[in-house]
C-alpha cells in the first residue's frame, strides 16, 4: 500500500549508508520524512478510490460467473429439449431391437407428456366442482348436504320467498305513504293516533306525586303509619286522620286472627302452668321400704369414705408438725 514503509530505524540506517548531500530519487520526496499518521490522512482519498475499485472489480467478476452459469443451464436446457425432440423424432425401432424393449424406450420417452396431461385434466375437473360448489353457496344451498336435504332446503327457501313476497304485497308502498303524508298536509287532518301526545317533560316526571306501592310481608304497624303519615303530608291531607285509618284497618285485618306460633307458645305455657298446678296440689309420694334401704346404704357409705379421708388428712398433718419439730 502507499502509506507503507519501512520503520524509522531501518531509515535511518540506509541514510548513513548511502552517505550524505546525494542527489534526490523517486521514492524521496514529500513524504520520505513524514509521520505515517499524517500520510494515511493526506492519502485517504487514495486508498478509498483504490477500495472502491477493488469492489467494483470483484462485483464484475462475480456477474461474470453469474452470466456464464445462466448461458451454460441454457445451453443445457435447449440441448436436453433437443435431445428429446430427437428422440421424439426418431421414435422408431432401432434395427435388431426388440418391440418389448421399444415399447419401454416409447413409454419412457413419453412419460412426461402423459404425466402433464394427466395432472391437466384432474385439474380441470377439480375446477369444474370448485365452480359447481361455489354457485350452490351463492343460491344458499348446502353443496355437502344430501339430495332430499337438498331438496327440502329447495321447498323451504321458495317458501320464504313466496312469503316474503305476499308481505311485501300487503305493505303499503313508499309511494303509497309519500302520498298519504302529502294529503293530511294539505287537508290538515289529524289521525287518531296523532291526538295523544307521547312527550313527556322532565319536569313533570320530577314533580309528580310519588307513589307508594304495597307493603312488604312482615311490615310492622308503626312503618305502615310513618308511610301514611308522609303520604298525607305531601297530599296536604290530614295526617292524624290517616294514622288513625291505618291503625283500624291493621285491627279489622288482625281480627279473629291468631298466628300459630303465638297460639302454640300460648298452648305451650298454659300446659306448663296446669302442670305446675296439678303438682303443687297433689301430696309427694313416700318412697317404699326397699328405696329406704338403700338410700340408708348409699349414706353410710358416704359418710365411711368422708371419715376415711378425714382420718389421712390428720395423719398426714401430724408427721409434717413431727418432722418440724
Amino acid at each position: 500500500m502507499p502509506h507503507k514503509r519501512a520503520k524509522h530505524s531501518d531509515r535511518v540506517a540506509k541514510r548513513f549508508s548511502l552517505g550524505q548531500d546525494l542527489a534526490p530519487g523517486a521514492n524521496d520526496g514529500f513524504f520520505s520524512e513524514m509521520p505515517k499518521g499524517a500520510m494515511r490522512i493526506l492519502q485517504g482519498a487514495k486508498v478509498q478510490e483504490a477500495h472502491r475499485a477493488k469492489l467494483e472489480a470483484r462485483k464484475k467478476a462475480e456477474q461474470d460467473a453469474l452470466t456464464r452459469a445462466k448461458g451454460k443451464a441454457k445451453a443445457s436446457e435447449a440441448s436436453t429439449s433437443e435431445s428429446n425432440d430427437k428422440a421424439g423424432s426418431e421414435l422408431t425401432i432401432r434395427p435388431g431391437e426388440k418391440l418389448r424393449d421399444f415399447n419401454a424406450r416409447v413409454e419412457q420417452a413419453m412419460a412426461g407428456d402423459v404425466r402433464a396431461s394427466f395432472r391437466s385434466a384432474t385439474r380441470s375437473q377439480i375446477n369444474a366442482r370448485k365452480r359447481e360448489r361455489r354457485k350452490l353457496r351463492a343460491a344458499g344451498i348446502d353443496p355437502d348436504a344430501d339430495p332430499e336435504d337438498l331438496e327440502q332446503q329447495e321447498t323451504t327457501r321458495k317458501a320464504k320467498a313466496d312469503k316474503a313476497a305476499a308481505l311485501q304485497a300487503s305493505e303499503p308502498s313508499k309511494n303509497d305513504l309519500k302520498r298519504q303524508r302529502q294529503t293530511i298536509q294539505q287537508t290538515g287532518e289529524i289521525k287518531d293516533f296523532a291526538k295523544a301526545s307521547q312527550v313527556k317533560k322532565i319536569n313533570d316526571v320530577a314533580q309528580a306525586p310519588p307513589t307508594l306501592t304495597r307493603a312488604p310481608r312482615g311490615e310492622s304497624v308503626q312503618a305502615k303509619t310513618r308511610k301514611a303519615r308522609l303520604m298525607a303530608k305531601i297530599t296536604g291531607n290530614d295526617e292524624e286522620e290517616a294514622e288513625r285509618k291505618v291503625k283500624q284497618a291493621e285491627k279489622a285485618r288482625q281480627k279473629g286472627r291468631v298466628p300459630e306460633k303465638l297460639a302454640a307458645a300460648n298452648a305451650s305455657a298454659t300446659n306448663s302452668k296446669k302442670r305446675k298446678a296439678a303438682s303443687g296440689n297433689e301430696a309427694p309420694a313416700e318412697p317404699s321400704m326397699a328405696r329406704q334401704r338403700v338410700l340408708d346404704e348409699e349414706r353410710q357409705k358416704a359418710i365411711k369414705a368422708y371419715r376415711q379421708i378425714k382420718e389421712k388428712k390428720i395423719q398426714e398433718s401430724e408427721v409434717k408438725r413431727a418432722k418440724r419439730a
